[in-house]
């Protein structure tokens, strides 16, 4: 995975604690602080949700194409026995859940952040 990327992905989640810092910051009551506490809650819930969602889904792509390649080599199905294309299926695979892991979790760091703003807002203004 590029670093780059991985500098992005860190830049991104500093933004959405920082932008949940000033949301938490502008209320002037203790009934908005407790529902601003709320929505962020809420968000950063629907976003570790959504992240978790689609982590799961990249994951069952190594143990899709394996048994994809089984199955086909058990039914003798023509060009099965192509080990380069499984090979190569594999390896993007694995690329691609090597890539989204390091992200799920920087991500799943900053949503924790975001989630303990709300959380801290909340039980600041009850």
């Amino acid at each position: 995975m590029s670093p780059f990327k991985v500098i992005w992905a860190i830049l991104l989640g500093l933004v959405e604690v920082m932008v949940a810092l000033f949301v938490a910051g502008s209320s002037y009551s203790a009934f908005e602080g407790v529902l601003i506490g709320c929505v962020i809650v809420i968000y950063a819930t629907l976003k570790t949700i959504g992240s978790g969602i689609a982590y799961m889904y990249i994951e069952q792509l190594i143990p899709t194409a394996t048994f994809r390649m089984k199955m086909l080599k058990y039914i003798k199905e023509p060009g099965a026995e192509d080990e380069e294309l499984w090979k190569e299926e594999l390896m993007i695979a694995s690329e691609k859940l090597s890539h989204l892991t390091t992200k799920f979790y920087i991500s799943m760091v900053f949503n924790g952040l975001v989630y303990a703003i709300g959380l801290l807002k909340i039980f600041t203004n009850i």
